[in-house]
């Protein structure tokens, strides 16, 4: 049972990897080309985000202020 479980294994791993996905993803390389256009992308997402945490911070202090309770 065991040994035809591990036949049926090993078939379907070798179909799998000679199949035209596999082989094409393979293909790919890496490339420099765009790292700059990459890395500029994730600053503006860097800053997008420390601009809505600050805009989330101020919002809070100032709702803070006005509902707090006087002495």
């Amino acid at each position: 049972m065991f040994n035809t479980l591990a036949k049926t294994v090993e078939t379907t791993v070798t179909e799998v990897a000679t199949s035209e996905v596999v082989t094409e993803a393979a293909k790919i390389g890496f490339s420099t080309d765009n790292v700059q256009e990459a890395l500029l992308c994730s600053v503006a997402g860097m800053v997008g985000i420390f601009i809505v945490v600050g805009i989330i911070i101020l919002s809070v202090s100032v709702l803070n202020k006005i509902g707090a309770k006087k002495k």
